[in-house]
């Protein structure tokens, strides 16, 4: 509770408007997960950590309550409030061993894009490289 508390003061201090919801996030992975489009990465900024990072698109199971949260392979448990945006890129780039190119996987955006209009007004922005879902603004 104290990390919810704790990125609920960060947000308030430092965006303008929030965009996205707990349950608003929940009905967002539910969905893309249900329309079993095979996405596999994400690409995500949280509010309090500088660098972007990728991870594999969670699925209806990381969403196990408590509701707040999302549980991910690469982080463990994150606050669904502390993503300030998410991209869901075309092309799954997955590093692979040394001396080898990393592996590409072509990601269906265009289906995730559709999927997404028909939940409501979501905050989405759509360019040649990824779709992104914006949970904060400055």
């Amino acid at each position: 509770m104290n990390d919810l508390n704790r990125v609920g003061k960060l947000v308030r201090r430092e965006f303008s408007s929030a965009l996205m919801s707990d349950t608003k996030w929940r009905k967002l992975f539910s969905a893309l997960d249900e329309a079993n489009l095979g996405l596999e990465q994400i690409v995500v900024k949280f509010v309090d950590v500088e660098e972007v990072r990728v991870m594999k698109m969670p699925t209806i199971s990381a969403l196990h309550p408590p509701l707040p949260y999302i549980d991910s392979i690469e982080f463990g448990i994150i606050e669904l409030r502390s993503i300030e945006w998410l991209e869901i890129p075309s092309f799954a780039v997955w590093s692979s061993r040394e001396n080898e190119p990393a592996l590409k996987v072509p990601q269906k955006v265009d289906e995730a894009e559709a999927i997404i209009a028909g939940l409501g007004a979501f905050p989405v922005e759509k360019t040649d490289q990824s779709l992104r879902i914006t949970g904060y603004i400055r």
